[in-house]
């Protein structure tokens, strides 16, 4: 059993739990006090008891306890996402949105998580919080769109490298042709994967790797190093 005192974190606990997982369930028992103390959640089997002594010590703040029970979690809109000719289709709360853009909001700490669905015009739909939370079907939409929009392109040739208060602007030439980009950290945007092998992460997410550092021009090798 969890003891969770203060008011507000019992109800801000019981608002954050997965809906289907909370039902109401009452039973009592005598605290070293002689105060009530009350098992107010179920929560997938496992009791959550929130002591009635100290801040929650009254019947207004049992009552609000057992109120945020009886309501149960904040819902959360409901997200669906399929695949037509045209691209990802997203049906969120009974309303359709076509042609959405799928981004990540954290691509370099959060890749799976946090993915925002966009309308035609770049304005925020919906977050998903989790992809894992998603059906089937809408996971592999979100997991294929994100795929196109993140696709690895493989460094042959650094053009230029400019380095200004903490952020580098690269020009390349690619497998899939010229790219300019930036990385806002290369700290944190660049991975050794091993000694010859880099993966540079820009601010949009996408990736752009160096599969073999010895295998670029000596020009490419030394703009590399003056930001590495």
């Amino acid at each position: 059993m969890t003891q969770t005192p203060p008011t507000e974190r019992a109800i801000e606990e019981i608002a954050a739990l997965p809906r289907q997982s909370v039902t109401r369930r009452e039973s009592a028992a005598l605290g070293a006090d002689g105060q009530r103390e009350t098992v107010v959640a179920e929560v997938k089997g496992m009791s959550v008891a929130f002591d009635m002594t100290g801040e929650l010590a009254g019947s207004e703040g049992r009552e609000r306890v057992l109120a945020a029970v009886e309501a149960g979690p904040a819902a959360k809109a409901a997200v669906r996402l399929y695949q037509n000719g045209a691209g990802p289709v997203a049906i969120i709360s009974g309303a359709t949105h076509k042609h959405v853009e799928i981004v990540r909001i954290s691509p370099l700490t959060h890749p799976d998580q946090y993915i925002a669905i966009l309308d035609e015009d770049g304005e925020e739909l919906h977050v998903i919080d989790d992809v894992r939370e998603l059906d089937r079907e809408s996971q592999e939409t979100v997991g294929t769109a994100l795929r196109q929009r993140y696709m690895t392109a493989i460094i042959t040739r650094i053009v230029s490298v400019r380095h200004e208060l903490g952020i580098s602007y690269f020009e390349v030439e690619t497998d899939r042709g010229s790219r300019e980009f930036v990385v806002q950290n290369l700290l944190e945007g660049a991975r050794w994967l091993s000694d010859q092998r880099l993966l540079i992460f820009d601010v949009d997410g996408n990736r752009f790797e160096i599969p073999e550092l010895d295998a670029l021009d000596k020009k490419s090798h030394r703009l590399l190093h003056t930001v590495l």
